[in-house]
């Protein structure tokens, strides 16, 4: 009997983020329903870095494709990212339309019009950036090609419309049916919660920790802004990173350079997940700084940590992790001025910090990657039967 193939595509594992997680559970739960698993990708994918940044990742097989090893360096970061999209509709319709497979899964969300059996949006798509300034770089540039992209796939969408879509959140749920007249269902992304609740062993320091992939547009400036309101803490951003990296840790230190915060904030990029995991333990509060993100799989990982999540008031991380409820799993807040001071509160009051932290940790037990699993594998098993 032939074994059901199933393709996976993403345009690339190497910007890491949340979404490598996601894409890594779909895989696994395609292989436990019985499928031969082939991702497709842009570019060759850095395994060594991926287990390095997000641990090991079980003993998955799969079959990988690829259309490039790398991108010339020579190409700056808006080529790269045109090439990236252009070699990415291309290996998605070559995957459509000429080559057979059971189940086509699209885990990157951007073409949610057309291509893919399931389709899971993670981010706010790439075709909306320019109705979200702040989620991307914001450049007339960036807004205009994010106009021309959602023309294009408009047109593309008429052709083929019958997937099943998947949001990450209620949030990104809301904004895909107003601007894009497209239902879909929420199922929250994967965390493994086990793996971050570690026993406190120590006690924690006034540490804050922020979590974000090292990238222009994360408004990792906030920690900056925030940390010169605070004294007595110790501000820790632990980044991850490639293609842009450079640049944007070479803006974020000078910016720590002149600010003079070199004694309050520190900068780690790509470290071991065991170094993540032994930071969560210490640290007391965790500063979210993205606006209008889609979930935030980083704001539940601290909360099974025991660190209380600030995070900004918008966005999946307020919406759907906090579910709207100031000072019950974590707090949100509107300015640096309002941030400061929660966090000067959660420092300053331990039996406070305590009781919010121990229900965070609770609350992100109903995100476990168990619940994700179980969900896609039915969905997975209604659409192939």
């Amino acid at each position: 009997m032939r074994k059901r193939r199933a393709a996976v595509l993403y345009p690339s594992l190497n910007y890491l983020g949340g979404a490598v997680r996601v894409c890594l559970s779909f895989m696994k739960v395609l292989s436990r329903a019985g499928f031969e698993v082939t991702l497709f990708t842009v570019d060759r994918t850095d395994w060594d870095l991926i287990r390095r940044v997000f641990g090991d990742f079980g003993n998955l097989h799969f079959k990988e494709h690829f259309i490039i090893s790398r991108f010339p360096g020579s190409f700056n970061a808006m080529l790269q990212n045109i090439f990236l999209v252009l070699f990415y509709l291309l290996e998605v319709l070559t995957v459509r339309f000429l080559l057979s497979f059971d189940i086509v899964l699209v885990v990157s969300g951007e073409l949610i019009d057309c291509i893919g059996d399931i389709i899971y949006v993670n981010a706010i798509p790439f075709r909306l950036a320019h109705l979200f300034p702040n989620v991307r770089l914001g450049s007339a540039a960036w807004r205009c090609y994010s106009r021309l992209y959602n023309i294009f796939l408009k047109l593309l969408g008429e052709a083929d419309s019958r997937g099943l879509l998947i949001t990450n959140s209620y949030f990104l749920r809301e904004i895909v049916l107003r601007w894009l007249g497209r239902d879909s269902i929420v199922i929250h992304p994967p965390v493994d919660t086990n793996k971050f609740m570690v026993p406190e062993e120590e006690p924690r320091i006034n540490m804050v920790i922020t979590i974000s992939r090292i990238h222009p547009g994360k408004s990792l400036n906030v920690v900056l802004e925030t940390a010169k309101h605070i004294d007595g803490a110790r501000f820790l951003i632990v980044g991850s990173g490639s293609g842009r990296l450079k640049e944007a840790l070479n803006d974020l230190n000078g910016a720590i350079k002149k600010m003079n915060l070199n004694n309050k904030v520190s900068v780690l990029v790509n470290e071991p997940s065991s170094k993540l995991l032994e930071s969560l333990s210490r640290a007391k509060v965790l500063l979210h700084t993205q606006p209008s993100e889609a979930f935030g799989m980083v704001v539940v990982e601290a909360m099974a940590a025991g660190c209380v999540p600030v995070v900004p008031n918008d966005g999946g991380p307020w919406i759907d992790i906090l579910d709207r409820k100031q000072g019950t799993y974590g707090f949100s807040y509107r300015s640096i001025d309002e941030a400061a001071n929660i966090i000067k509160a959660l420092i300053n009051n331990e039996n406070l910090r305590y009781e919010v932290a121990n229900r965070a940790r609770a609350r992100a037990l109903t995100f476990d990657k168990s619940i994700f699993e179980e969900k896609i594998l039915r969905l997975i098993r209604k659409a192939t039967n």
